[in-house]
């Protein structure tokens, strides 16, 4: 694993704690208490609940999510709207990129994949679990940025990534997406343009918060970077890559397709079960 994927993962996992920190006692009480009525797991006492979002990608049950959320579980879900859970189990992952790839029973529908970067200013939602409930936020593509560590080693290779923001961070939305680990980020045709690793800023360093140094190399606006809220994500070629080794069918689409307009989009996703919260225990 390489030292910028490696920081990148602590810092996930150090979102994923201030989240639920700062969540209302109850969200996660809820939450809980839905996942034992349907899964029947051990109790409360031997349950460590860690939860984020996956992804169907393909209708033999495939589905993508972040590994960070599903290391060292003992055991797999993934809650569907209609009051379903999907045992599920690892069977691949890229530590790298931090990227699992989860197999249920088959599901009716899987989203398409992007395969290339889209073009700057291109819109796009993320959907997933911040704060434990279900919801989107609007964001635009300004490019790849390089990523590296605070301290990188000498000689190392810069690492790259799909870099999206969002217009502002009014309201805490800063606080509010946190817990968007594992979601995908859905273009306005529906196709899976790439997946949440991390968000916040300063998480991702180049000698200082991601972008600061590279808003000139890609063309954006002075303090896009700065001032929007910043998603670090996998992209469409590398989730091909991902899981062409395992012999998935790139050629996936969504059946039928999704609806215009972002709040349909949005609850299509989740309604036809093409999204689902991921919750893993993580007890030993």
């Amino acid at each position: 694993m390489t030292a910028a994927r490696t920081t990148l993962r602590a810092a996930a996992a150090a979102l994923f704690a201030a989240m639920l920190a700062g969540c209302q006692p109850n969200g996660a009480q809820k939450l809980l208490d839905r996942y034992q009525r349907i899964v029947a797991p051990a109790g409360p006492d031997a349950f460590q609940m860690e939860t984020g979002t996956a992804t169907a990608i393909a209708r033999s049950g495939h589905w993508l999510t972040a590994w960070h959320l599903v290391a060292a579980c003992r055991r797999i879900d993934i809650l569907l709207a209609d009051g379903a859970a999907l045992h599920a189990a690892l069977i691949h992952r890229d530590e790298r990129l931090d990227v699992a790839l989860l197999r249920t029973e088959p599901v009716p529908g899987a989203l398409a994949l992007q395969r290339a970067d889209p073009e700057p200013g291109s819109r796009a939602m993320a959907v997933g679990f911040p704060q434990l409930e279900f919801s989107d936020l609007d964001l635009t593509y300004v490019g790849r940025a390089r990523l590296l560590p605070a301290r990188a080693q000498p000689g190392a290779p810069a690492a790259s990534a799909p870099i999206w923001v969002t217009g502002d961070r009014a309201g805490g939305q800063a606080g509010a997406v946190r817990g968007l680990s594992g979601g995908p980020v859905v273009l306005a045709d529906g196709r899976l343009a790439g997946m949440v690793v991390v968000s916040g800023d300063g998480l991702a360093r180049r000698n200082g918060p991601v972008g600061q140094a590279d808003e000139a190399q890609l063309g954006v606006v002075p303090g896009t970077l700065r001032e929007g809220l910043v998603l670090v994500t996998v992209g469409g070629a590398e989730i091909e890559a991902f899981v062409d080794a395992v012999g998935l069918d790139p050629e996936r689409s969504t059946s039928p397709a999704l609806p215009a307009g972002s709040l349909a989009r949005q609850d299509a996703l989740r309604t036809r079960g093409l999204v689902g919260q991921v919750v893993c225990d993580k007890a030993r």
